[in-house]
């Protein structure tokens, strides 16, 4: 464990926190042993409003895909809905029903998620805390140098073969519920982290004038 917090730096009021949140993990899952870092008590006290939104944007995107995400939308999320019936009705008004046509032609009903600006920012402070995390927990330093950024992709097409093969190291960190790949080197890095098997994000950690080559690089293959 630093004797700094890892998502700020700083070295006052310092705990323990998880670097995937444990509110994303069912109630019966097997129990295992989640990796932590260090952070200071105001870091910490500011992640859980977002991460409880950036849950049920998980849950909501995967349901129909993952079992483990049922299992939340039945447990955690339905009591977070109880406590704060506002919550549940903007989770409602955030989703609607489509019809996507098959590769044969046939017309299925899929649940489509709308996300708001405000909640973007929201899941993206939670991104940027497990980028941290990861990134202490896998090379032993900090991202704190100024001159480097962090930006979020939300990739809803299947990710290029070429690109996933170049991913130097995968890790299946909690089964079912988050695996991830990065590729670094010195400090800058570009990680892909999956949710509950479904939703895909792709971090990347470098200076402004690269993150947005690489950002016009993924709209190129979408």
């Amino acid at each position: 464990m630093t004797k700094q917090c890892v998502y700020c730096s700083s070295g006052e009021g310092l705990t323990k926190d998880h670097i995937i949140s444990k509110c994303l993990i069912p109630e019966d899952f097997p129990k295992i042993n989640l990796n932590t870092v260090s952070s200071c008590s105001v870091c910490n006290n500011s992640f859980s409003k977002d991460e409880e939104y950036f849950r049920s944007f998980l849950v909501q995107a995967s349901t129909e895909n993952s079992t483990l995400a049922r299992d939340m939308l039945y447990s955690k999320i339905r009591r977070s809905i109880k406590r704060n019936p506002y919550f549940g009705k903007m989770l409602l008004e955030n989703m609607e029903e489509v019809l996507v046509e098959t590769s044969s032609g046939l017309l299925i009903p899929r649940t489509k998620v709308t996300i708001l600006k405000e909640h973007w920012d929201r899941h993206f402070h939670v991104l940027d805390k497990f980028i941290k995390g990861l990134t202490y927990n896998e090379f032993n330093y900090l991202i704190d140098d100024p001159n480097l950024e962090i930006r979020h992709l939300y990739i809803k097409n299947k990710l290029n073969d070429d690109f996933i093969n170049n991913v130097s190291k995968w890790v299946n960190h909690i089964n079912g519920i988050h695996y991830y790949g990065v590729i670094e080197h010195q400090g800058k890095a570009l990680w892909i982290q999956v949710f509950y098997d479904t939703v895909v994000f792709v971090s990347i950690v470098h200076d402004k004038l690269v993150i947005k080559e690489i950002e016009e690089k993924f709209k190129e293959r979408a």
